[in-house]
């Protein structure tokens, strides 16, 4: 039967037909599932039957610590420390409207034809979804956004990342997939709880103690020197792994730094010091023998540097400027080759470290190639006392172990106590480390070390030969121990501690000549049983303990370890500075966090017993607290008495 309008239309009306007139069953709706809704993941909803209250916040480092202690034998433990406070919260209101249009209500209720959506199902998903996503949006602006978290991390195009960095991933070096990765494990690490979906066996790995400690600092040394180049009187930081002569040369004293670095330096932090000078210069020329470019060493120095200008072998159209110093390569820049040479080599030179170009002229020029073609010299800064003084001023920005100068002068090693005594009175705690030639009378140099009578002053007496044959005096022998006690740990002793390269003393002393040295304040190099050469005695130059000292300050190891508990300990409590209530409360939570630094350097073995109280002495008050911090450090075993007791008679 041929279908017509009319037949269709009357089988409409019989209800044979329900169109639809939206085909709910293909829309596609956009729905949130309830799984990807960040917000509610992250912080779990915590039902509450008020609007507003408060709510206890403990500190994690007290509920994951370990506060059990033995028993005495009379009394019990010292009651556990758990410290906690109150935040408030407030819970607000939001809505959303969403009607229903009566129309379609009603052709609903008309059609109930199969598969219809019913809009107040429909309306009420949509709602459900809202709240989801309302909920992110809130979450984002509270959370997202800088400051919030503890590590964040800046994206850079850079390939080179350094810490709280991380390569964009719009650059083709990225690995977005590991990076999320990554950042998935430190949020485990740092939560310790990794929820699981499937069933199974799992396990974490844990570690024994924590990172380093804030605070911890070794094997950094602060080097004032003189060089034939590099910047001047700036204070610069610079890897030992990397090493020194890229920047400054090995001309002069810069052979300090080398000696620190020998002795363990991993950091140094280095000042070339002088005023004056004049820097080196060079002018190339075009093919027309007529002066095109102007090149200027950027320091002032007496540095013999030579320069080579010629096309690169493996492509035609670049060529390439060398500089030398002597004969090892100090840098090489590549430029455009043609008939615009001039202004090529010039932007080559833009970015040098260590030289700067200008145009003499301009338009069509194409350079001569050169070979070893030498640079007008510079001359050399003068050095005078107050050049030193403005380089300690440099240096001063950086925290560092040790500091170390490259002059004997005595008028410069009391310039030098001067400042780490002011420096030390800014809580910048370091120790200074000085010598003279060892030509220089015995009892004067006695006498010079005795009157530092400074536990922060070290003064080495003897003179050595090392594997080279090479005699290393004075202020070489200073930086090479600058270099060990700065890198020694504080549970660690430099008493008889062999030093690596040291073959033969210069200045043999007397048993009774050494014990007449250390009793000035001397740190005395003698030989081992094996003919080594290593510290006999790993002292400063304190003599008289002032009346809050004990004989423990003349010790360099326990120097060192009482300098890292106040840096561990002043690191500790500046983070607490307000942060929290001068309450009961308050301060025992910064009892909490002080005693927990002390125990750290217990299980370190740098401390025998450390306990953190409220000060007796003084009563808090406004914003200001008292604590007292009761410390026995550790010492090593330096002398060892036997008593030997023999027979000879086997009956007795």
């Amino acid at each position: 039967m041929k279908r017509t309008t009319k037949s269709i239309q009357a089988e409409i009306a019989k209800g044979a037909f329900r169109p639809h007139t939206a085909l709910s069953t293909m829309a596609l709706a956009y729905y949130q599932q309830e799984t990807t809704s960040f917000a509610k993941n992250m912080f779990p909803v915590c039902p509450v039957q008020l609007s507003s209250d408060n709510y206890y916040v403990f500190d994690k480092e007290d509920l994951l610590r370990d506060n059990w202690n033995r028993k005495p034998a009379y009394g019990s433990v010292d009651p556990a420390v758990i410290s906690e406070h109150t935040e408030n919260y407030a819970c607000h209101v939001d809505q959303i409207m969403m009607g229903i249009d009566n129309i379609r209500q009603t052709d609903l209720n008309r059609r109930q034809g199969p598969h219809t959506k019913d809009p107040r199902q429909q309306r009420t998903k949509v709602i459900a979804t809202q709240a989801n996503i309302h909920q992110d949006a809130e979450f984002s602006k509270s959370f997202m956004r800088k400051g919030v978290w503890k590590n964040e991390a800046t994206g850079t195009d850079s390939v080179s990342v350094t810490s709280g960095q991380f390569i964009k991933f719009s650059n083709g070096n990225s690995d977005p997939i590991a990076f999320f990765q990554n950042k998935m494990t430190e949020i485990n690490e740092e939560t310790g709880r990794t929820p699981k979906v499937r069933p199974g066996t799992y396990f974490n790995i844990q570690k024994k103690g924590g990172n380093a400690a804030a605070g911890v600092m070794n094997g950094v040394t602060a080097v004032i020197f003189r060089a034939d180049f590099g910047p001047l009187n700036e204070a610069i930081e610079l890897s030992a792994e990397d090493g020194y002569e890229g920047t400054f040369g090995t001309a002069l004293t810069t052979d300090a730094m080398k000696e620190a670095i020998a002795g363990g330096a991993k950091t140094i932090i280095a000042c070339r010091v002088g005023n004056g000078g004049t820097q080196g210069s060079i002018k190339l020329q075009d093919s027309e023998s007529t002066d095109a470019v102007s090149i200027t060493a950027k320091y002032p120095g007496a540095k013999d540097f030579v320069v080579t200008v010629r096309e690169k072998l493996s492509d035609s159209t670049l060529k390439e400027c060398i500089f030398y110093a002597g004969t090892t390569e100090f840098e090489k820049v590549e430029f455009t080759a043609g008939t615009d040479e001039a202004n090529a080599l010039v932007d080559a030179l833009a970015s040098s470290k260590n030289f700067k170009a200008e145009v003499i002229k301009s338009g069509t020029v194409t350079l001569q190639n050169v070979s070893q073609s030498q640079f007008t010299k510079g001359t050399d800064p003068q050095v005078t006392n107050g050049d030193y003084s403005n380089a300690f001023k440099q240096v001063e920005a950086y925290e560092f172990n040790t500091i170390c100068v490259d002059t004997e002068d005595t008028s410069v090693h009391l310039l030098l106590q001067s400042f780490i005594n002011r420096i030390f009175d800014a809580a910048s705690l370091t120790q200074a480390v000085v010598a003279e030639k060892h030509t220089v009378d015995l009892e004067t140099r006695e006498a010079h070390a005795a009157s530092f009578n400074d536990e922060k002053m070290h003064y080495v007496l003897n003179a050595h030969v090392n594997e080279q044959g090479t005699e290393i005096d004075g202020y070489q022998t200073a930086a090479r121990l600058a270099g060990m006690i700065g890198a020694v740990a504080a549970n660690s002793s430099l008493t008889h501690t062999v030093i690596s390269g040291f073959s033969e003393i210069k200045e043999k002393l007397t048993n009774t000549e050494m014990i007449a040295a250390e009793k000035k304040g001397c740190l005395v190099l003698s030989y081992n049983k094996a003919k080594q050469v290593w510290i006999d005695n790993a002292i400063n130059t304190l003599i008289t303990p002032k009346d809050n000292q004990d004989d423990g300050w003349k010790k360099i190891r326990r120097v060192k370890t009482r300098f890292e508990l106040i840096r561990r300990i002043n690191t500790t409590s500046d983070n607490l500075v307000g942060k929290v209530d001068n309450d009961t409360n308050g301060r025992a939570t910064v009892i909490s966090q002080l005693q927990g630094v002390g125990d750290a350097m217990k299980e370190e073995s740098k401390l025998t017993a450390c306990k953190v109280t409220e000060s007796t002495a003084y009563t808090a008050d406004g914003d200001s607290a008292w604590f007292d911090i009761d410390v026995i450090d550790k010492d090593s075993m330096e002398h060892i008495y036997l008593s030997f007791i023999f027979r000879f008679s086997t009956n007795e």
